[in-house]
């Protein structure tokens, strides 16, 4: 008898390691099998989908009635499971990424428990030849240093732009870094779905030396994410660009081109980097015109003449109340009046280079303001709960802790938003003080209320971005971002 019980025994574990099924005695189950739980699945391991619709099943021999198999899957977006008697059927959606994915199905029969991991291809990434290029092109990479006047260079061929080279900030669930990315020229802007990975960046300034580099980035403009394919190569110097897109293969009769800082002017003669967060191109610095896009003058003033002009009369003035602060960094600080009613457009289009309008906003301190509604909201929500630090600029002393919850260990501008230390003139009908002159910045934005955000807000906190708030700034003078109108962005 002993031999018997040591047979038995024998099958069972055999069966359960090639099934990677484990008896769970922890489940209660009345009535008891009355004997051992032998379970063997085929296939048993692992299943491998192809990136399009699949489908195939799963054979459960056991011992026990097909009425003791149950099934589970561990992401039913893609991956659905159903049983009909000892038949697991699985199923897969079509992968619209261009990265793989998994998922185990768990199958239990009685008290064994069995995983199987479910697989399926990444979409498979082809370039087509939709650009309207007709010339082969070869463009030397620009350095880091190349950077220091836009985060954002431009490769142009007479009017026609032939590519965006942008040092930008890649953040989704299997990369966060910086890195230096091409993208074909599409119009005014580029095309950011098809974006080729010359070579990642880390926070030390120090360019990947190791076979990383060349993959790809390619943007969901509607949520504001993108795919990653990660490269095999070392860091690239040399790209070409045809009708096909970008590549590092080299191409013959070649035509070559330099980038060029890419930079925008406003109506006033000031001008303004720009740098590529997620989708969206926005100013690199705090706008600075005392002009509306049709010429109508913007007074600028201190802050002894606030009260004939309140709420009502466009004015703009020196952040902290300081004439020396250098406009190109700090901008002026603007009353309501600028961004409300009709002036909204019109104070986008004081940038006459290209198309821009005042960056929208929205959300609640009490629900969050992640999210892809407007353009701050899309901002937020790529750079990731509770990551302003990516956004504001090191040296300032922003305000830190508090009911906001910000960490000011957190700062290390890596998007290159570049938000600096403005503060805001608060209630300007009847004040003349400001408010977190060396520690916060407030900014408005669009959607005609004159609200805002303030951001190194140490009082409160948006639910999901420690250190911001949402706030009404009708009665404020603060600081104006302005995001470039492409057809892909949400108007």
């Amino acid at each position: 008898m002993k031999n018997i019980i040591s047979n038995w025994t024998s099958i069972l574990v055999i069966a359960l390691v090639l099934s990677a099924c484990e008896d769970d005695y922890s489940v209660k189950v009345s009535p008891g099998p009355g004997k051992d739980v032998t379970v063997t699945l085929s296939p048993g391991e692992t299943i491998s989908f192809t990136e399009g619709e699949n489908s195939t099943d799963i054979l459960v021999l056991t011992n026990m009635p097909d009425s003791t198999i149950t099934v589970a899957s561990a992401d039913t977006t893609w991956c659905k499971v159903s049983v009909a008697g000892n038949v697991v059927k699985v199923s897969s959606t079509q992968n619209l990424k261009y990265v793989s994915r998994s998922a185990f199905v768990t199958i239990k029969v009685f008290s064994v428990t069995c995983k199987v991991e479910v697989v399926q291809d990444a979409k498979a990434y082809v370039s087509d030849p939709d650009y309207p290029i007709t010339k082969n092109y070869k463009i030397t990479v620009p350095s880091l240093a190349d950077f220091s006047t836009s985060k954002i260079l431009k490769v142009m061929d007479g009017d026609q732009k032939i590519a965006e080279i942008c040092l930008e900030y890649l953040n989704n669930g299997s990369i966060t870094s910086r890195a230096v990315v091409v993208y074909v020229g599409e119009g005014g802007a580029a095309d950011y779905k098809n974006g080729f990975v010359a070579y990642l960046v880390d926070n030390n300034n120090n360019i990947s030396t190791g076979a990383v580099n060349g993959g790809r980035v390619i943007f969901d403009y509607v949520n504001n994410t993108f795919d990653y394919i990660a490269g095999t190569s070392n860091a690239v110097g040399t790209v070409y660009i045809n009708g096909y897109g970008v590549s590092k293969e080299e191409l013959p009769d070649v035509v070559e081109l330099t980038p060029v800082p890419y930079t925008v002017r406003d109506i006033s003669e000031n001008i303004y980097p720009v740098v590529k967060i997620g989708c969206e191109v926005w100013l690199g610095s705090n706008l600075c015109t005392t002009k509306f896009g049709d010429g109508t003058a913007i007074d600028l003033i201190t802050s002894d003449r606030f009260g004939s002009y309140s709420t009502t009369v466009p004015f703009a003035t020196y952040p902290r109340g300081d004439a020396t602060l250098d406009k190109s960094v700090f901008g002026y600080l603007y009353n309501s009046a600028v961004v409300k009613g009709d002036n909204e457009a019109l104070i986008g289009s004081s940038i006459i280079d290209g198309n821009w309008r005042l960056a929208t906003g929205g959300g609640s301190n009490s629900t969050g303001i992640n999210g892809i509604e407007t353009d701050w909201q899309r901002l937020f929500k790529y750079v990731g709960n509770d990551q302003l630090g990516t956004l504001l600029s090191t040296g300032y002393t922003w305000s830190n802790g508090g009911a906001g919850g910000f960490d000011i260990q957190t700062v290390s501008n890596s998007t290159g938003m570049s938000l600096v230390a403005t503060g805001e003139y608060y209630d300007v009908t009847n004040y003349e003080f400001v408010i977190g002159g060396e520690s916060q910045s407030f900014v408005f934005y669009g959607g005609g209320a004159a609200d805002g955000y303030n951001l190194a807000e140490a009082d409160g906190k948006a639910l999901d971005q420690a250190g911001v708030r949402v706030w009404p700034h009708n009665s404020d003078a603060c600081a104006i971002r302005l995001v470039r109108i492409d057809t892909h962005t949400t108007e």
